[in-house]
């Protein structure tokens, strides 16, 4: 009990010194070029449409959604990117995305800075969709390009079918405002239900 009491102690000793320290040594600042996700459990700085959070699986696979909150609308988009910017990026990360060993094929489609990712498994995977394999895409993806702030990812049959509907549509000749209202349902379904 008394080395718990005087482990506690010097923790807080320790913690109070750090903080001291920090006070009085500069500290060097993050790069601007370097961004990183808030972590689920930190409170995002603005205020968010949607809470992306981990949906509950409506099928053997589930889907997800990782970095800044948002709700793809064409009112709410960051129009940053062109249409022909919006293709080459869901290239780009289709591409890293199926780097992954655990996945067969991915499909994306990008809308403003959000990017709708279905992936299909490769055969010798002989798992489900994973929060560690969600993980991975949502890093592909914001590799592949930094204008990627939200990724919603999904293995379901059904989603991933419609998910190439929509890149079949871009590839054929579509604009984003014309894929919009469906890119936004695909995203209402993957949002968790409450």
């Amino acid at each position: 009990m008394k080395k718990i009491v005087l482990f506690m102690l010097s923790a807080l000793l320790a913690l109070g010194l750090a903080g001291c320290a920090s006070e009085t040594t500069p500290q060097a600042s993050p790069s601007p070029m370097m961004t990183t996700a808030a972590p689920a459990t930190q409170a995002p700085t603005t205020a968010p449409t949607v809470a992306p959070t981990i949906a509950p699986e409506q099928t053997a696979s589930s889907m997800m959604s990782t970095g800044a909150p948002s709700s793809p609308s064409a009112a709410g988009m960051a129009s940053e990117m062109t249409d022909e910017d919006a293709m080459t990026v869901a290239e780009a990360v289709s591409t890293e995305v199926a780097r992954l060993s655990e996945i067969d094929k991915a499909t994306t489609v990008v809308v403003g800075d959000t990017a709708l990712i279905g992936v299909s498994f490769d055969a010798q995977y002989q798992g489900e969709m994973t929060t560690r394999i969600k993980d991975m895409v949502a890093d592909r993806a914001k590799t592949a390009d930094a204008r990627i702030q939200n990724v919603w990812v999904t293995a379901d049959p059904d989603l991933l079918e419609r998910v190439q509907a929509l890149w079949d549509k871009r590839d054929g000749g579509s604009a984003v405002a014309d894929i919009t209202d469906e890119f936004q349902e695909i995203v209402n379904r993957l949002m968790p239900q409450g």
